[in-house]
């Protein structure tokens, strides 16, 4: 967890995703920018919040833990749409997409998803 830092220019490395036995990965309010790396290779994880930087890009549509309970990728610069793979995550209790460039639709299949009665999503 390295939150509220000034990492201003600095990318998120890519060598985050190698990091396999990786439960939680907190870099909210650090001056970040570029893509976000993909995640894909951490099975363990369950918390991933980069909220509150300047990411830019489209969100990755790389298979996520099925254990993840909290996404945030706030406040940031993405843009696109929504990737449908979040729609397969059975624990997800948080998503939080708001203040970026998203555009399109919420994909349909977002409309059939049962959340736990904790879960809270914010486009």
């Amino acid at each position: 967890q390295f939150d509220n830092n000034n990492f201003r220019g600095t990318e998120i490395p890519a060598s985050y995703g190698n990091f396999s036995q990786l439960a939680k990965i907190s870099l909210r309010n650090c001056s970040l920018q570029g893509e976000i790396p993909d995640f894909s290779r951490i099975p363990n994880l369950l918390y991933l919040d980069l909220s509150w930087n300047q990411l830019s890009g489209s969100i990755p549509s790389h298979r996520l833990s099925h254990n993840m309970t909290t996404i945030d990728l706030s406040d940031n610069q993405l843009n696109g749409s929504i990737p449908e793979n979040f729609s397969d995550l059975p624990s997800l209790q948080k998503l939080s997409l708001e203040n970026n460039f998203l555009t399109g639709s919420v994909p349909a299949i977002w409309w059939n998803i049962s959340f736990s009665t904790r879960a809270r999503l914010k486009l």
